[in-house]
C-alpha cells in the first residue's frame, strides 16, 4: 500500500460537482495539485480556496462528489491514481512537471492520443499502480470485471484494452519512458512549450533541448 506523509497534505472529498465551472480543472473527476511550488489556484470555489490558502498546505488532492458516490471499486481506483501523482510529485517534482506538460500538449501533436491519456507514461504508471491496489483490496476477478465495465464506454475502450493486459508488479521505468516520448517528438513539443510560455506563462523553465541532449531531467527544469 501507500505511505502518505502526515504533514503538509490536504485531501478533500467534496460534496459538490462543478461540471460547469469556468476553471476546467474542477470539471475533472479528481486532481492533485502542488500548492507549495505552483501556488494557489485562484479561480477555485471559496471553500477550496480557503484550504489552499492555509500556510501548511503544500499539496492538495481533490475528489469530486460523483467519484465519492461512485462504486467503491471505481472510487478506490480514481483515489489511488491521484495519490500516486501526489507521491511522485513529492519524490520527483521534475518528472511531475514533464508529465503535466505532456498532458497539456501531447494530444495537440498526436491526434491518436486517447482522452484518458493512457499513452502518457506518468498517467499509465498511476493507473498501473492503481490497478495493483484495487486488485489487492477487491481481488483479481472484481478488478478485471471493473476494467471490462469501464470499457463499455467508447471513450474508455482503449484504456480498458490496455489495462486488461497490465501486470502491476512488472518493472516500468516511468522516467525513461517519459524521456523517450518527449524526445521522440522533440521539435513539436518545443514549439508547444514556446507557445505556452509566451501566451500562458506556463512551462517557461522547461528546457526540452537540454533534457533530450542529456537524456536526464537533471537541472533542465
Amino acid at each position: 500500500m501507500m505511505k502518505i506523509p502526515a504533514d503538509g497534505i490536504y485531501i478533500l472529498f467534496d460534496d459538490s460537482d462543478y461540471e460547469d465551472h469556468p476553471n476546467a480543472i474542477f470539471r475533472k473527476q479528481a486532481f492533485h495539485m502542488n500548492i507549495k511550488v505552483g501556488g494557489v489556484e485562484e479561480m477555485s470555489p471559496e471553500h477550496i480556496l480557503a484550504i489552499m490558502d492555509k500556510p501548511d498546505c503544500e499539496h492538495f488532492v481533490w475528489v469530486s462528489k460523483r467519484i465519492g458516490k461512485s462504486e467503491h471499486i471505481h472510487f478506490a481506483w480514481v483515489y489511488s491514481h491521484e495519490l500516486q501523482h501526489l507521491l511522485r510529485d513529492i519524490s520527483c517534482h521534475k518528472l511531475s512537471i514533464v508529465g503535466h506538460f505532456l498532458n497539456v500538449t501531447y494530444g495537440l501533436i498526436d491526434p491518436k492520443v486517447t482522452r484518458y491519456y493512457i499513452d502518457i507514461p506518468t498517467e499509465f504508471d498511476c493507473d498501473r499502480r492503481a490497478k495493483g491496489i484495487v486488485t489487492e483490496i477487491f481481488g483479481q476477478e472484481k478488478c478485471d470485471r471493473h476494467i471490462l465495465n469501464q470499457g463499455q464506454n467508447p471513450d474508455r475502450k482503449d484504456w480498458a484494452e490496455r489495462m486488461q493486459d497490465v501486470e502491476p508488479s512488472a518493472l516500468f521505468d516511468v522516467e525513461r519512458e517519459t524521456l523517450d516520448l518527449l524526445c521522440q517528438h522533440k521539435e513539436p513539443f518545443k514549439a508547444q512549450q514556446r507557445y505556452l510560455c509566451k501566451e500562458e506563462g506556463m512551462f517557461c523553465d522547461l528546457d526540452i533541448e537540454e533534457i533530450c541532449a542529456k537524456r536526464s531531467l537533471g537541472n533542465a527544469i
